[in-house]
């Protein structure tokens, strides 16, 4: 079921209404557990359920697999479920096996990935789909979705149909051929008429599942504006709204760009109404001095204001793929920069927090007078910056980097290894396999959970910031081997980098470790190549004896002008599915990102063929 913007407080009224008469949780809320845009939206949706007392259960997972078996789980007290940062992708009610049973149950659906499956939102009256976007884009898909399905129906009555995508192939029945020629002639004009239809549909709707997942908006704003029409807004909720779009910054900086105006003319609001109220309590005072942000000039530069200016810039996505730090001229560059700002490398290599204040006052300007000599003119933008008291500062990104950094490593050290280092002879059984995937998730629920104590805490943010140096130390050090070694290659249709041997090779077993570095390599080769290739990254893991998968859609240079365009679809998702099946390689496909696959080591070689030539 589809529900606008409009509908969102009829929605929450009725989520209300069946809380509010038990006394045990009746609201359970799946979260995506790998993903801080869906971590910060969660943290969204429990305050506003513990605000109007309704007691409520968080569970975070992992896939679907690991949805569904949490799922199966579910008590009979549980009115209202709610998947955030998955569940748009799949049928639904098929695939959690929904029934009759679950009658009272509603699925909510919190999940800024597209396409929809449209199961969920034309053929379910339990799964509630909550979509902030313009929704006539819809129009023409419900049109063609309740055709097929009134078609599929009469087809299953008379037992009379051409096999489609959405039915199976059904055995054709002669036609009556005694009739009268005026009888026959507009019969027969009718089904041709029905049988264009019913091919435009099919088209209509094959084209809307083959276009590849995209992202429209976030997790993150989708939940803020729930909570805006239905009158919750806060500057709580504000920041943690800014800091899941900030969360996906890296990876569509144009998708950022076009939303982040909005959340700061809310901040301007949110602030103006808060400084302007004279009947505040105190703890409303208190609130307002813990969660102190503004819009201010900001830098892409990595976690300055918890680093200092050099190591910031060496450890910036961005000016390594603008000035090619990975080669010997490209830091020269970087040190013929800053001596062009007039700051000299001690300055540079000072923390920020002991950097010269009038150092700190000029970088603005001093890096928008190079910024075109050195193609770096997105270096400087506007940012926004939290103030936790006398605590310390801490930008929206900084807040990113900590939460992800602990949601990869929990308390560990960050590159310490997991395992003995010994690599199998035979591989690992099915059974071990098994085994340790079941560790493994278990690992990093645990991370979820200390990363849901640690988010507003400063002193535990810091602890993040230190974990999230050393994790962009390790892709700083694999990035520069990987290019170091040409190991990008283009093929007919996608760019393929392989890695079977680096630095720190098994910090990037993990899908968001491993997204990190993908991103960072994609960036530099985007700005080393004019040719604008999707990429396939693959991370071999020689103790499991398998490669972790991850497909990038192509995009432009960060600073190009480029808005939605097909570029920022990605259709490895379903490719990937699709190559595996038609060679019968053996994958898991488990994330909730369907272009993150774990792939058998022997099948690589024939799996990158046989995509390539899928795709050509």
């Amino acid at each position: 079921m589809l529900v606008t913007v409009n509908e969102y407080q009829r929605a929450w009224n009725k989520v209300r209404k069946q809380s509010l008469s038990h006394s045990t949780y009746s609201v359970l809320l799946f979260v995506s557990c790998l993903d801080v845009d869906a971590f910060v939206s969660s943290i969204m949706l429990g305050s506003l359920l513990q605000k109007h007392l309704i007691l409520y259960k968080t569970e975070p997972v992992i896939g679907y697999s690991s949805l569904r078996e949490s799922f199966s789980r579910l008590e009979s007290s549980i009115k209202n479920v709610f998947l955030i940062g998955c569940g748009s992708s799949i049928d639904l009610e098929e695939y959690l096996g929904l029934d009759e049973s679950n009658a009272d149950l509603n699925i909510h659906v919190f999940d800024c990935k597209r396409p929809w499956n449209l199961n969920n939102l034309f053929g379910s009256q339990l799964v509630i789909c909550y979509e902030d976007c313009d929704i006539k884009q819809f129009d023409r898909y419900r049109e063609a979705y309740d055709f097929l399905a009134n078609d599929a129906t009469t087809d299953n009555d008379s037992n009379n149909s051409d096999d489609t995508r959405f039915q199976g192939s059904q055995s054709q029945k002669s036609q009556e051929i005694e009739s009268t020629q005026s009888d026959r002639d507009p019969a027969t004009s009718r089904r041709k008429r029905h049988k264009s239809e019913r091919q435009t549909y099919t088209e209509v709707l094959e084209a809307y599942y083959d276009q590849g997942s995209h992202l429209l908006s976030t997790n993150a704003i989708q939940v803020y504006t729930f909570l805006a029409m239905i009158g919750e807004t806060s500057l709580r909720m504000l920041w943690l709204a800014v800091v899941g779009l900030t969360s996906i910054e890296g990876q569509y900086p144009h998708l950022y760009n076009l939303l982040i105006p909005t959340l700061q003319d809310e901040m301007r609001r949110l602030n103006h109404a808060n400084n302007s109220d004279a009947s505040s309590t105190i703890q409303d005072q208190k609130i307002k001095l813990k969660f102190n942000f503004n819009t201010e000039p900001d830098y892409s530069l990595f976690l300055l204001r918890q680093w200092c200016l050099y190591e910031s810039m060496v450890h910036s996505s961005y000016i390594n793929a603008k000035l090619f730090l990975w080669r010997e001229d490209g830091r020269k560059k970087l040190h013929k920069l800053l001596a062009r700002i007039g700051i000299t490398l001690q300055d540079a290599k000072e923390s920020w927090t002991h950097m010269k204040p009038t150092l700190k006052r000029a970088l603005k300007s001093k890096l928008d007078s190079v910024s075109e000599i050195y193609g770096i003119e997105g270096i400087t933008r506007q940012g926004v910056i939290r103030h936790f008291g006398l605590a310390g500062v801490m930008s929206a990104g900084d807040c990113v980097e900590s939460v992800a950094a602990v949601l990869e490593t929990g308390k560990a050290e960050p590159l310490l290894r997991d395992y003995d280092g010994q690599e199998s002879e035979r591989g690992t059984s099915d059974e071990e396999y098994e085994r340790e995937y079941k560790e493994l998730t278990e690992t990093w629920v645990k991370n979820f959970w200390i990363a849901w104590d640690a988010w507003d805490d400063f002193e535990s943010m810091k602890r993040g910031v230190e974990k999230a140096k050393a994790l962009q130390s390790a892709v700083v050090t694999t990035a520069n081997y990987i290019f170091d070694k040409n190991l990008p290659k283009d093929l007919q249709t996608f760019r393929m980098v392989v890695v079977q041997d680096a630095p720190d090779i098994q910090v990037f077993w993990n899908p968001l470790s491993l997204q990190r570095l993908a991103n960072w390599v994609f960036e530099g080769c985007a700005e080393l190549n004019s040719t604008n290739l999707p990429m396939v990254f693959a991370v071999l893991n020689e103790h499991k004896h398998t490669y972790l998968v991850y497909g990038i859609g192509g995009r432009k240079p960060r600073d190009s002008q480029q808005t939605e365009s097909l570029s920022d679809f990605n259709k490895f998702g379903s490719q990937f599915q699709e190559t595996a099946a038609r060679i019968n390689a053996r994958i898991r496909i488990d994330a909730f990102d369907s272009a993150i696959i774990e792939l058998s080591r022997e099948d690589l070689p024939r799996f990158l063929e046989a995509l390539d030539t899928e795709r050509s």
